[in-house]
C-alpha cells in the first residue's frame, strides 16, 4: 500500500509536468491540442494493460493467475520506468522557463509561494479536474472488481469492456482537447462537468439495481452458484 502510495504520487508529478511541459512549448491557439498528448497517456495506458491482463488470464488458470500471473504485467512494466527516465532526462526546458531562470526570478521555494499568492488558482485548478479523475478511477479499478465480483462477469468480459472503454477515452480526450482550443477551455471543462454530475446519479442507480438482484446480475448469481 505505501509502495502503491508512491507511486501515485510520482505519476501524478509526472503527469502534470507533461502537460505542462507541452502546453507551454505549444502554439498559444494550440495548447489544448498538444496538452491532449500527455493525457491520451492515461487512455492508452488503459487499453495496454487491459489487453495485458486479457492475455495472462487466457494463457494461465484462474489458480495460476491469482497466485502469480497477476504480477506479470507489473514485473513487465519496468521496462517503461526506463524508458521514461532517458524522456525525463533529455527533454529540454520550456521557453517560458529559461526566461525566467535567465532573469534570475526563480523562487526558491516554489510551492510555498504558490500556497502563499495563489491560494484561488490552486482550489480552481483542482476542482476543475476532480471529476474526471473520480471517473477515471472509478472506471479502472472500482467497476472491474464489481463486474467480476459482483455482477459475476469473467475477468476476460471485464477486460474487454474496459478496452472499449478506453478507445472512447481516448477520443474525447483528444475531441475535447481541440474543442477547447476553438470555443475555450472554461466552456468545455463547465459544458463536461454539467453532464458528468447528472450521470454519476444514474450510473450509481443502476449499479444498486445490479445489486438487487436486477438486469446482469441475476445472470451473474446463477453462474456463481452453479460454480
Amino acid at each position: 500500500m505505501l509502495l502503491r502510495l508512491l507511486q501515485g504520487l510520482a505519476v501524478g508529478g509526472e503527469w502534470a509536468g507533461a502537460v505542462l511541459l507541452t502546453a507551454e512549448h505549444a502554439p498559444t491557439h494550440k495548447r489544448g491540442a498538444y496538452a491532449a498528448f500527455p493525457q491520451l497517456g492515461a487512455a492508452i495506458a488503459f487499453v495496454l494493460t487491459s489487453l495485458t491482463f486479457m492475455a495472462t488470464s487466457l494463457t494461465l488458470t484462474t489458480e495460476q493467475f491469482m497466485s502469480f500471473g497477476w504480477r506479470i504485467p507489473f514485473l513487465a512494466s519496468i521496462v517503461l520506468v526506463f524508458i521514461g527516465l532517458y524522456v525525463r532526462l533529455n527533454i529540454s526546458e520550456t521557453p517560458a522557463f529559461a526566461a525566467v531562470t535567465s532573469r534570475k526570478s526563480v523562487a526558491r521555494l516554489p510551492i510555498a509561494e504558490v500556497v502563499r499568492h495563489q491560494k484561488r488558482e490552486i482550489l480552481l485548478a483542482g476542482g476543475s479536474i476532480t471529476m474526471i479523475f473520480a471517473f477515471f478511477y472509478i472506471g479502472v479499478t472500482y467497476l472491474t472488481a464489481y463486474g467480476t465480483g459482483t455482477l459475476g462477469l469473467s475477468r476476460v468480459s471485464v477486460l474487454a469492456i474496459g478496452i472499449v472503454a478506453g478507445i472512447f477515452f481516448a477520443a474525447t480526450t483528444v475531441a475535447g482537447a481541440v474543442l477547447s482550443d476553438r470555443i475555450g477551455r472554461r466552456k468545455v471543462i463547465l459544458a463536461a462537468n454539467v453532464v458528468a454530475v447528472p450521470w454519476a446519479l444514474v450510473l450509481f442507480r443502476l449499479f444498486r439495481k445490479w445489486s438487487a438482484g436486477e438486469g446482469v446480475s441475476d445472470r451473474g448469481s446463477r453462474v456463481v452458484s452453479l460454480h
